[in-house]
């Protein structure tokens, strides 16, 4: 993963944030990233974003090549039964090879000795992992269309669903089915 990459989401990440942030938590949303690169939970190396060069050099990490389901089980072992408060437990994110092509992340909600995830773009990656934050699971909100759909959430798409695929263009009010559709999944979700 290069740099250049952690940097964008980071970005994406701190601009959420200063909107969320009313009570001024932290400084910054980068001040909760931890980023997780070995295995080996004795010496698991965490770094801050604005420590790091800004070179695209390649960041290493231990994960490459494993399954969403490995590094759950990695995760679910040594951070959420550890019982480690470093660490947010419902949830984590995972850098991968479509992270570096479109800006996107894969979104993991883990509860119940079990997991849910979506591919998300890094402008609603922070507000997935407050929703999680605050207790609600990825079945109850927007997120679960997203998930079952199998389409990326963004933004723009999350504003579309949430607005039941209404949208103007060029002064006129129009639908967009597939979203409209989408965003009746969501509340069909989200009422039962």
């Amino acid at each position: 993963m290069s740099y250049q990459v952690i940097d964008s989401l980071s970005y994406y990440t701190d601009k959420y944030w200063e909107e969320f942030n009313t009570e001024q938590i932290a400084s910054t949303a980068s001040d909760w990233l931890i980023f997780i690169d070995s295995k080996d939970t004795s010496i698991t190396a965490r770094f801050k974003i604005p420590t790091q060069p800004t070179t695209g050099d390649f960041c290493p990490t231990a994960f490459i090549g494993d399954t969403v389901q490995e590094i759950w089980e990695w995760f679910d072992k040594n951070i959420a039964r550890a019982d480690n408060d470093e660490f947010m437990q419902a949830c984590f994110f995972i850098l991968d090879e479509q992270t570096v092509e479109g800006e996107t992340c894969l979104f993991i909600e883990t509860r119940d000795a079990t997991y849910h995830f979506l591919r998300c773009h890094f402008d609603v990656a922070m507000q997935c992992a407050i929703t999680c934050y605050t207790g609600k699971t990825i079945e109850e909100t927007t997120m679960g269309a997203f998930m079952r759909s199998g389409e990326v959430m963004a933004k723009a798409r999350q504003t579309l669903v949430e607005n039941g695929g209404l949208y103007i263009e060029g002064g006129e009010v129009k639908v967009d089915e597939y979203w409209r559709y989408l965003g009746e999944d969501s509340e069909e979700s989200e009422n039962s």
